[in-house]
């Protein structure tokens, strides 16, 4: 497997994306994991103190809705020649 930059490496079930994923983090500082490790005052293991954190961070995160996503693609693609959809059909009407 490659390395992967410093961080942290995510393998998910391709398959059933339902299914869980595995998460490692590398190169923690050694006091956030000796505070990890104290997460036993929550009545839970260390492992279960990080989905906690995580859950709480990214329940906050909101995904982009399609406007948003429309605008980000018409700003990225502004100065570039567009081909309206009608001269794309009839083109493809005139191929068959």
């Amino acid at each position: 497997m490659r390395e992967v930059p410093r961080l942290l490496h995510c393998a998910s079930n391709a398959i059933n994306p339902l299914m869980a994923s595995s998460l490692s983090i590398r190169n923690v500082d050694d006091d956030i994991v000796r505070r990890l490790k104290r997460a036993a005052r929550h009545s839970r293991s260390a492992e279960a103190e990080v989905r906690a954190i995580l859950q709480q961070a990214l329940a906050q995160e909101t995904e982009p809705g399609f406007d948003d996503l429309a605008a980000e693609l018409r700003a990225l693609t502004a100065d570039r020649a567009h081909t309206p959809a009608e001269h794309l059909m009839r083109e493809g009407r005139d191929e068959r």
